[in-house]
């Protein structure tokens, strides 16, 4: 049914933390979300929306850098039994200008069928689906698969990424219409088996707001019920990565009172580093990471997250965590350092450290 923007508001500050989603289990959720089998009597011919892992570089042949398409194939295949008309959407890298031309091509390979791609699929000015994709998808054949050209080429998919709580007034509007366009001219059914894929992107987090029925892809229920929470049980954890908002991860996965040593890397490590090095009275430099000039790039590192990363440490060696952070790194010109210069970034940890 459609949604409103009053709807949308409340959906997309539950999504960033304000006014949020129930605090369940892993588990909990789960139990809430249909799986595969509760679309069986989708009658066919019905057009079906799916949230597709689309975010590979395929080689010269089926196996060769693809496994992400592989793994939507029992699910695809799922749809194709019953003659629904899939459209998978999805994207490719963080760039916009990319294309799924190959992606489309190799995913009709595993499958067996043509796959063809939809380009030029939305009015970005008037947040409208084109009608030549309605028609494409309403003369496709009972069992086809389409795939619709990088979502991430239009702004709407990617308003979430860097949203704050402020910003969602303003973005219910047109997040809504979007979800109600791909509701009224795609499909109302929608299945999401984007397990490595999932983000704040529109497409995961928006559009389902709008759907008739949705369901999780067997693929990423699998992953869900076995592999993460087999790792939600983990003592021992390896954590990296740039952006700082992972801290928040890394957070949460210590306060589950499973871990008992922790080995970060990346720019996660410099942010524990400085924080560490402040809670023993002195302070260590994080270079470029910490200068507000650099505050618009994926590596810096504001003072609330080191604030941050302190409580980690102080609530963590309490109890009984042992933190294992880098003791020199390599930097943008390939030198190793113990320290870090104002104007210097860290790339990786160095060898020491290894």
């Amino acid at each position: 049914m459609p949604v409103t923007a009053e709807s949308m508001l409340k959906w997309l500050q539950g999504l960033l933390g304000d006014n949020g989603f129930p605090a369940v289990s892993l588990e909990d959720y789960l139990r809430s979300i249909p799986k595969l089998a509760s679309l069986a009597d989708v009658p066919a011919g019905t057009p079906v929306l799916v949230r597709g892992d689309t975010d590979c570089k395929p080689g010269e042949k089926i196996g060769d850098g693809d496994i992400r398409l592989r793994s939507m194939k029992e699910t695809l295949d799922f749809g194709r039994q019953r003659g629904w008309k899939q459209i998978v959407f999805g994207h490719i890298g963080r760039e916009p200008d990319k294309s799924l031309d190959k992606v489309a091509k190799r995913l009709g390979e595993i499958l067996g069928t043509d796959v063809p791609l939809i380009t030029d699929w939305l009015d970005p000015t008037a947040n409208t689906i084109k009608n030549h994709v309605v028609d494409t998808i309403k003369a496709a054949s009972p069992g086809s698969v389409l795939m619709l050209q990088n979502v991430r080429a239009y702004d709407i998919e990617r308003v979430l990424w860097k949203a704050k709580a402020d910003d969602l007034p303003t973005l219910a509007a047109p997040l809504a219409k979007f979800a109600n366009e791909c509701a009224e001219k795609l499909a109302a059914v929608y299945v999401n088996e984007a397990f490595s894929a999932g983000s704040l992107d529109s497409s995961s987090t928006v559009i389902p707001a709008a759907m008739r029925r949705v369901a999780l892809g067997g693929y990423a229920r699998e992953q869900f019920e076995i592999i993460v929470s087999r790792c939600q049980q983990a003592q021992l954890v390896i954590f990296s990565g740039l952006k700082a908002d992972k801290l928040d991860d890394m957070e949460a996965i210590i306060r589950r009172g499973h871990v008992k040593r922790l080995f970060c890397a990346g720019s996660l490590a410099m942010a524990l580093r400085k924080a560490d090095a402040q809670l023993r009275g002195g302070d260590f430099c994080l270079g470029v990471a910490e200068d507000p000039a650099h505050a618009d790039k994926p590596y810096f590192v504001p003072a609330k997250r080191i604030e941050q990363a302190k409580r980690m440490l102080t609530e963590g060696q309490k109890n009984g965590i042992e933190f294992v952070l880098p003791v020199d790194c390599v930097l943008q010109d390939g030198r190793h350092a113990e320290t870090l210069g104002a104007a210097d970034q860290q790339f990786d940890i160095g060898p020491k450290s290894v």
